[in-house]
Order: structure tokens, then C-alpha cells, then sequence
């Protein structure tokens, strides 16, 4: 002992001074074990990236990353003037974790701010943000169901936008089997539009409740769908299948006018195609179904061409008198003009 303390001496460091450092460092182990994380965590927004986009129907992806298992996380979203929209927390249970949240939803502003927040095992926190916009992809009512392509994908529908919200639905011409269909918001299950216990067909009020039945099609056939709500998802919910029965010319250039429809004669084979041989003056017109504007086609090519059937749909214009054999498809919209 008097041997260590000649040379502690020699050396100028005291016994003291050894024992405040060891205290220290004992110390400052401790503090950074329990009062911070042992490794700073990482926070990585990947879906989106920061500064990235994301369709509104995206799902919201953030990992979590320490040298040990973190206690939970929390992912909040709020728009562009701070307010909360969404938040999520869920325990982490991995040193690698991932929260990551579905079906976002659909916003009215562009730029939102997702932030992160991690906690350890002794409640130390650490937070992340990520600003990200929303790409502006417009709302999808589609019908879906063993009536139409099955329930694994929705057939899309158009959306009828006007000034007057009474006048705003969703609106398709499909050939549907006999079977069972619904209505549904964004190709999810989180809205949909079913019928109550009466399955009303072909018009009725679509029931959002989770345990709405489905609608029953009889018969089959070739149909104008349509469902009374606007592009937010709001509306009455009235639907009504229309069968086209009789598809007819009509317009300036034909025999009878912008009066009445000349009809065309179904095939008996292929229900969806119609003929007809027709004097036609160089003037215009369009196809329609019933004898009614409801269901109307038209195109700006002549003499063949597809129909648009979406309202406002320009006229066909007949480029010269004559006598025409004309073939329309009710299910496509395809059209011919022969001219003999």
C-alpha cells in the first residue's frame, strides 16, 4: 500500500480524485441509461416520404427504429392550419415496429403534416414530423356483386355533377346476369349501399347499414344503373336499374326529327345489337334508349365512332344525304353509318 501511494504521489493524482471520477463516471452511465434512449431512435415516414404525395385511398406507414424495443408510438395527422384530424397509438413490440393506418380517408385541403411521436420503457419521448400532400384523385362509386363482374371488383360508375345538389348521382349502363349486387364508396367496405329485408328491385333506397342485404337483379340484362349521391358520398341513396328495352335514332336527320325516335330492330342472338336502313339527311342526331333523353348516346365521329352516353354528349353529324345502314352496340357504344 505505501508502494501505490509513492507512486500515486509521484504521479501527482490523489486517491480523491480517482474516486470522484469513478463516482462520475458511474454517473453519467446510469443517467443516459435511464433518463434518454440508448441509441436515438429513428423515426421514417415511408409512406408516404416527407415532402412526398399520397392518394387519398393510400394507406400511412411509419417505422420505428431503436437498439431496444420501444414501448408504443403514435402517428397523428392534422392539416395544413394544425388541427387534429386523426391519431393513432399502438404498443411496439419489436426493436424494429411499424404503425401503419388504412383507409386515410378523403380531405378537403392539400397539405398535411403526419408527426411521430416514439416512447421507451422509461416513458422518454421523441418526435418526427413529415409534411406530405394529398394528390387531388377524385371520389369512385362502382357496383359490385355476382350481378356485375363479381365481388371482388367494383364496375365504376359516372358522376353526374351540377349547380343543383338535388341533381347530382352516379350512373352506369351495365349488362347485368340474374344474381346479387351493392353499391359501394372508393372500392372499400367502409360505405356501402344495400336494400333492407324487401330487396326492392329495381328501384329502392340504399341502406348503408353493415347488414343491408344485397340487391337482387331479375331479370337479367342490359341496364342503366343509377344511385342518387353526390361526389362526398351524400344524398338521398335512391337507386334505380332502368332495362333498355328499344334503342332508336333520333334527331334533325332522320324522317321523324328531334319529335321522335326511329327505332332500331334488335338481333335475336346478340340482344345488345341493333340495326336499322334509314334515309338520313346531312344534318344530326344521336341514339337513344325508351324513347326518352334519360339514356342518350352520342359522338363527335362520323360515320363510326362510340357513343358516350354521359350527359351533354355531342351530336353526330351526318356528313351527306343518303340512305344508311346503320349498326349500333347498346353495350359498348359502338356505331356504324354505311352509306349504300
Amino acid at each position: 500500500m505505501t508502494r501505490l501511494i509513492e507512486i500515486l504521489k509521484k504521479q501527482h493524482i490523489s486517491l480523491a480524485v480517482l474516486t470522484v471520477a469513478l463516482l462520475v463516471s458511474w454517473s453519467c452511465v446510469q443517467e443516459i441509461t435511464y433518463d434518454a434512449f440508448d441509441v436515438d431512435p429513428i423515426v421514417n415516414f415511408y409512406s408516404p416520404a416527407d415532402g412526398g404525395s399520397m392518394n387519398p385511398k393510400d394507406d400511412i406507414s411509419v417505422a420505428f427504429h431503436d437498439d431496444v424495443a420501444l414501448a408504443s408510438g403514435t402517428v397523428t395527422f392534422t392539416d395544413e392550419n394544425g388541427v387534429e384530424i386523426w391519431s393513432v397509438t399502438e404498443e411496439l413490440s419489436t426493436k424494429d415496429d411499424t404503425i401503419t393506418v388504412a383507409n386515410t380517408g378523403r380531405y378537403d385541403t392539400l397539405s398535411y403534416v403526419i408527426s411521430a411521436m416514439a416512447v421507451d420503457g422509461v416513458a422518454n419521448t421523441i418526435t418526427s414530423d413529415a409534411t406530405v400532400t394529398v394528390s387531388d384523385v377524385p371520389p369512385t362509386v362502382g357496383i359490385i356483386g355476382t350481378a356485375a363482374a363479381g365481388w371482388d371488383e367494383d364496375v365504376n360508375m359516372f358522376h353526374q355533377n351540377d349547380d343543383d345538389p338535388a341533381n347530382q348521382y352516379w350512373f352506369l349502363i351495365y349488362d347485368l346476369s340474374k344474381n346479387e349486387a351493392k353499391f359501394r364508396w372508393d372500392d372499400a367496405w367502409d360505405v356501402v349501399w344495400g336494400v333492407d329485408a324487401a330487396s326492392p328491385f329495381p328501384t329502392g333506397t340504399g341502406d348503408q347499414d353493415p347488414g343491408a342485404g344485397n340487391i337482387p337483379v331479375d331479370p337479367a340484362g342490359l341496364y342503366w344503373i343509377q344511385l342518387n349521391v353526390d361526389n362526398s358520398g351524400n344524398g338521398t341513396g335512391v337507386y334505380d336499374f332502368e332495362k333498355i328495352t328499344t334503342v332508336g335514332i333520333i334527331g334533325d336527320g332522320t324522317p321523324t326529327g328531334w319529335g321522335a325516335d326511329t327505332d332500331l330492330v334488335q338481333d335475336v342472338t346478340d340482344l345488345n345489337l341493333w340495326t336499322v336502313n334509314i334515309d338520313l339527311t346531312a344534318a344530326q342526331c344521336k341514339f337513344r334508349a325508351n324513347d326518352d333523353w334519360r339514356i342518350a348516346w352520342g359522338s363527335a365521329a362520323f360515320p363510326n365512332g362510340v357513343g358516350d352516353y354521359r350527359p351533354g354528349s355531342t351530336n353526330m353529324a351526318i356528313d351527306a344525304d343518303g340512305n344508311y345502314d346503320v349498326t349500333f352496340n347498346s353495350e359498348t357504344g359502338v356505331y356504324t353509318f354505311v352509306k349504300l
